[in-house]
């Protein structure tokens, strides 16, 4: 899953808090989603807006 934000509201507690509770959605998902087959583990990343470029990769942006 990946977010999308201004580095100015990255670390705001808000934002946090949503990435907390994303986290720990991701981490369900990763252990139950096993039944349908899908053993690829699901993970939660804030990308800033500020790197989202034409030539950019989802690989690039998630290192």
């Amino acid at each position: 899953m990946i977010e999308v934000k201004p580095s100015t509201e990255i670390n705001t507690p808000e934002v946090q808090e949503k990435k907390k509770t994303a986290e720990k959605y991701c981490e369900l998902v990763s252990k139950n989603i096993g039944g349908f087959g899908i053993v690829k583990p699901w993970r939660y990343v804030i990308v800033p807006t500020e790197r989202i470029t034409l030539s950019a990769t989802v690989t690039g942006l998630i290192a």
